[in-house]
């Protein structure tokens, strides 16, 4: 094959990517629902072969509640039922001509089975509407109550990399398998920070007793006295095969002094930070990243009126602006347009009370000053987004 020739794309793995991409859509589009509720724009799904079984997305400021991020609104909406007393109640009220006892068994609120098949129809019927929680948590599945073993088959797509506490929840709940956009590295619990889905040793035999056992601490345990040794007794320290002492160390030998440095611990990354009671589970990430990390930015880009000293951010919607058109992306539609709206008033009253003060200055014979002229460039450049080429977000 000739060189600089590109291979065509498996069948197989194109339709996967399609598969992935079409998910991270619908995470994304949940996140864009976020943004427009003033939430911090993260949405993910929960899919189950094949099907999205439920949808989540941030829910923090409408709950004033730090846990409700949009992993944990997805799950709660999948495991949510109404109780049989008030199904029961609801369906005599809609259809008081059919007795309860003749109506479906799943339509009574009975206790959840994983080995029920539903029909496309039942499918379609579903309105995630009828959930408590909607919009933030969203539940698609048919049945009336999920079992949450169904979770153990489920794969979560997520716009950001869990959080340590959602990264943990995945894990008591087995997840199989996580594909998140952009890296979360401030709190990340996946990668990004911590490998909370990956276990720090293989995990137990099931036969393992299910109470904890407790074991001294590391300072409270009996240390034998160490023989002091000479230099000149190097001789007698054997090197094994490997280059490396009894306990597993290198001996190394600096000033005449030989002596045995203990060996490097593996890396946390390597081996995760899970513990080793159940097995981890595999995440992904990179999925819809830049699309992701843009809506974040347009969150972050607003000013918090409720904060006790508000941070002022002229000009940041303008240079956002900039980077997405420059990557291909439009602001149409966006929570951007309005704050670029408030941007050019704002700079427009700037650029009139400018010329009004230097036109009073012209008639007292001195013109308009270069403060007024430094603003008006920097203005001018702000709004161009020549100053900068980025935003940090700081949460």
């Amino acid at each position: 094959m000739q060189s600089g020739v590109e291979e065509p794309e498996d069948p197989v793995e194109a339709a996967e990517r399609a598969m992935h991409h079409g998910f991270m859509n619908q995470a994304l589009d949940m996140a864009r629902l976020s943004l427009k509720t003033n939430e911090t724009p993260v949405g993910c799904v929960l899919v189950h072969n094949g099907r999205v079984v439920a949808k989540g997305m941030n829910a923090t400021n409408i709950t004033r509640n730090g846990t409700r991020h949009a992993e944990l609104m997805a799950i709660t909406a999948l495991l949510s039922y109404t109780p049989k007393e008030d199904m029961e109640a609801k369906a005599a009220n809609h259809s008081k001509n059919q007795p309860i006892a003749e109506r479906p068994a799943s339509s009574t609120g009975d206790k959840p089975s994983l080995t029920r098949t539903y029909s496309d129809q039942e499918w379609g019927d579903v309105d995630p509407k009828d959930g408590h929680i909607y919009p933030y948590g969203q539940k698609l599945h048919p049945a009336p109550r999920v079992d949450r073993g169904l979770i153990q088959e489920c794969i979560l797509y997520v716009t950001v990399e869990p959080c340590v506490m959602c990264a943990s929840m995945l894990r008591q709940f087995a997840i199989k398998k996580v594909y998140f956009g952009a890296v979360n590295d401030k709190f990340g619990g996946t990668g990004g920070v911590f490998c909370i889905h990956m276990n720090s040793e293989p995990a137990r035999a099931l036969t393992a007793p299910a109470t904890p056992i407790h074991r001294p601490v590391g300072n409270q345990l009996p240390r034998p006295a160490l023989p002091h040794k000479s230099a000149s007794a190097s001789s007698s320290i054997h090197e094994s095969q490997d280059g490396s002492g009894a306990g597993g160390g290198e001996i190394k030998s600096v000033n005449s002094i030989t002596f045995v440095e203990p060996p490097i611990p593996v890396s946390n990354m390597t081996k995760g930070h899970g513990g080793n009671v159940e097995d981890g589970y595999d995440a992904e990430g990179g999925w819809g990243r830049d699309e992701a990390v843009n809506l974040l930015r347009q969150f972050y880009v607003q000013e918090n009126g409720r904060a006790p000293v508000p941070r002022k951010k002229e000009g940041r919607a303008a240079r956002l602006a900039a980077m997405m058109e420059s990557q291909g992306m439009t602001t149409q539609g966006t929570a951007l347009e309005g704050l670029l709206q408030q941007e050019r008033e704002a700079i427009e009253q700037g650029v009139a009370a400018d010329s009004g003060s230097s036109s009073t200055n012209a008639d007292d014979g001195f013109g308009p000053s270069e403060e007024a002229l430094a603003n008006e460039r920097n203005i001018g450049s702000s709004a161009r987004g020549e100053n900068e080429t980025g935003i940090e977000i700081t949460a």
